[in-house]
């Protein structure tokens, strides 16, 4: 398993909302900030997307595993959009099979034309007579564009890299920048879904949607510089990846520099002045913070004793493995397996 697979794999992506929504011209709607990851699928149609000026980034999903590269920056100072070549935060125009992700959830507006006016969410009112489970008309009497909206599920307590690193949008060109048959049969899938509501149909657009997801964040990755600072800048340094691998694949061994700095085929000085560099922590800190993601994974999904646990994941002490997991996601283990398993199943 390559470490980006694993890095994913404890993202804990644990479900989707998706809403089918048909909008007629002229239409317009502020959507407030979430805490959670918002994400826009155009079907048919186009539309337009745009931050809000004043845009505020909710707390929960910003890590502080990297905090040198935390991305709850101020609207006013955006970078570039890392997926549109000289793009920058302003009004972007969607066209039929885009979709925009909002990985920190700040407040946005959609709309089929900048001139058009705005409806607040908070305003906006659905159909009484229309079914629970169907599409949301909204709109004018004008063409028609149709949206597959919604929102992804992460365990907000849960520190992880990949988020920190998200920028406040993401917006992946249906043509350009997923494979195109496969995005056409996938959002030909979401479309029949979503038009058709039937027992199950939650459950499969969730999975569905689940895979758009990683191939945003695959995309996104896959779009970073590689110059440092960061633990994906790693992955492309074909020494220091062997050793995030070795620690990957076998948390529980009690890892040294000397063993690390020998799978990296480096001298222990150089390997851990290199590993500095890229990852923006020592080897030591990497390794203590990697195994408290896999205790989190396994404490969610796995009904382990919490020796067992610390066999599993290379801790030595449960008290020492205790006070560390809660300095990193602010609880006790007894308490995250708890609320875990009070959450629903994906």
């Amino acid at each position: 398993m390559d470490p980006l697979t694993d890095v994913l794999r404890t993202l804990h992506l644990s479900g989707s909302f998706p809403v089918f929504w048909n909008l007629s011209r002229p239409w317009g709607i502020r959507l407030d900030p979430h805490g959670a990851t918002l994400f826009h699928i155009v079907i048919a149609g186009r539309g337009m997307f745009a931050l809000e000026p004043n845009a505020e980034e909710p707390a929960g999903l910003v890590s502080d595993l990297s905090p040198n590269l935390g991305s709850n920056m101020p609207s006013a100072a955006l970078p570039p959009d890392p997926l549109i070549p000289g793009g920058t935060h302003r009004t972007i125009a969607l066209e039929p099979g885009d979709m925009i992700m909002i990985p920190h959830g700040q407040s946005h507006r959609l709309m089929d034309a900048a001139e058009t006016p705005i409806v607040p969410e908070s305003d906006f009112e659905r159909d009484p007579d229309a079914h629970p489970a169907g599409p949301v008309q909204y709109g004018g009497t004008g063409p028609v564009t149709e949206l597959v909206c919604g929102h992804f599920r992460f365990d907000r307590a849960e520190v992880h890299p990949l988020l920190s690193l998200m920028p406040p949008f993401l917006h992946l060109r249906g043509t350009e920048t997923l494979p195109l048959d496969w995005l056409q049969a996938t959002l030909a899938f979401l479309a029949r879904e979503a038009r058709n509501m039937q027992p199950g149909s939650g459950a499969l657009l969730d999975r569905m949607l689940g895979a758009l997801f990683i191939q945003a964040a695959r995309h996104f990755v896959q779009s970073l510089s590689r110059d440092g600072g960061n633990w994906l800048a790693a992955l492309g340094d074909s020494n220091i990846s062997r050793a995030l691998d070795a620690i990957h694949r076998d948390p529980a061994h009690p890892w040294n520099i000397s063993e690390l700095a020998s799978r990296a085929g480096m001298s222990r000085t150089v390997f851990t002045a290199r590993f500095k560099e890229l990852v923006g922590q020592t080897p030591k800190q990497y390794l203590s913070r990697w195994r408290i993601h896999q205790a989190a994974y396994y404490l969610r999904t796995e009904k382990l004793t919490i020796s067992r646990l610390l066999e599993r994941v290379g801790f030595q002490s449960e008290a020492s493995f205790s006070r560390l997991f809660k300095r990193y996601l602010g609880e006790s283990p007894a308490a995250y397996r708890r609320r875990a398993q009070q959450q629903p199943s994906p």
